[in-house]
């Protein structure tokens, strides 16, 4: 298991892509963080029926941290 986790939401458009180059640069750091990607949004609308998940906000709150 990791020693940090951080909760990502990748965002739609270039989000994706921007949040994955982000990612890569923390990442050659060298700590060790498990990264938990979740949903926000239009993609969290469809399939919880809330923009902000409770999954997302418990993650946040537990970890005082986000990639957004």
């Amino acid at each position: 298991m990791a020693q940090y986790k951080i909760p990502v939401i990748p965002g739609d458009g270039i989000g994706p892509e921007i949040t994955q180059v982000a990612r890569e640069c923390i990442d050659a750091l060298g700590v060790d963080i498990g990264w938990e990607i979740l949903e926000a949004g239009e993609p969290a609308l469809e399939k919880f029926n809330k923009p902000l998940p409770d999954n997302l906000i418990e993650s946040i709150k537990e970890n005082k941290i986000c990639l957004k």
